[in-house]
């Protein structure tokens, strides 16, 4: 990425930053179940990772397993998910794209194969099931196989964008590759958790401006209003004053 060095020391900043901010975030060191990361990966991409868990509880809630899942329409699935996550008919199909997948190579929704394989093999094994992106293999690389890796959703890496912390030209992949050169392993998590909190904030902060900026509008307009009222006023005033002057005239004429 250009400008590496740059944006390198801006990242290491940020971090220190909400570190302070939010002091020590607890990082579960457990593992998940690898199926499920998927899911919740490929739901996370245009959500959080936080709300993407929540949106598999509850299809959980209400399907028997990730199986049921798979063999469910999107339109089933995206009315339990559209509570949690943005654009819910799309990430239903990605959803139901990699779980057919997954199938297809294992005969079964399982990918417990994982667990016998390197981590350079794991990933290749990943990025080669159709429909997948590199959040979702992060995120399964990351939770659970505990490899380094840093899970990069839409929201996140358009906050950086936007706080001019990234490179603008760079692409979502590049930027992964960023942070996690830059990132140490044992951080990961860490950084990961604390950037939701960073991604919240700034949200907060534009919903904030877009409220000030509506309220102005609203003020002038009502401003404009009142200027065009007394405008119309003068007027009739005016006119109801000129009125009987014309009267005497004509009466002197005649």
């Amino acid at each position: 990425m250009k400008n590496g060095t740059l944006y390198a020391k801006r990242i290491r900043k940020l971090f220190s930053q909400l570190r302070k901010e939010h002091g020590p975030v607890e990082v579960p060191a457990d593992q998940t179940n690898p199926i499920e990361e998927l899911v919740v990966g490929v739901l996370s991409t245009e959500s959080t990772r936080s709300r993407a868990i929540h949106a598999l509880k509850a299809l959980l809630g209400v399907m028997v397993d990730i199986n049921e899942i798979r063999v469910s329409t999107p339109r089933e699935i995206a009315e339990v998910i559209k509570s949690y996550v943005a654009r819910s008919r799309e990430s239903s199909e990605r959803v139901l794209g990699v779980l057919e997948s997954v199938y297809r190579k294992e005969h079964g929704v399982t990918l417990d194969r994982l667990h016998q394989l390197g981590r350079r093999e794991a990933k290749q094994y990943l990025e080669s099931i159709v429909s997948i992106n590199p959040n979702s293999v992060a995120s399964v690389m990351q939770w659970s196989l505990g490899a380094h890796a840093i899970p990069l959703t839409i929201p996140v890496f358009e906050a950086l964008r936007a706080d001019d912390l990234v490179e603008p030209t760079a692409d979502i992949s590049q930027v992964q590759s960023f942070l996690e050169r830059n990132i140490a392993a044992g951080d990961a998590r860490e950084f990961c958790e604390l950037m939701e909190k960073y991604v919240a904030k700034q949200r907060s902060r534009s919903s904030g401006n877009s409220s000030g900026k509506k309220k102005t509008t609203a003020g002038k307009s009502s401003r404009k209003k009142a200027k065009a009222s007394k405008t119309k006023a003068s007027k009739s005033e005016s006119s109801s004053r000129k009125s009987p002057a014309k009267k005497k005239k004509r009466a002197t004429k005649r």
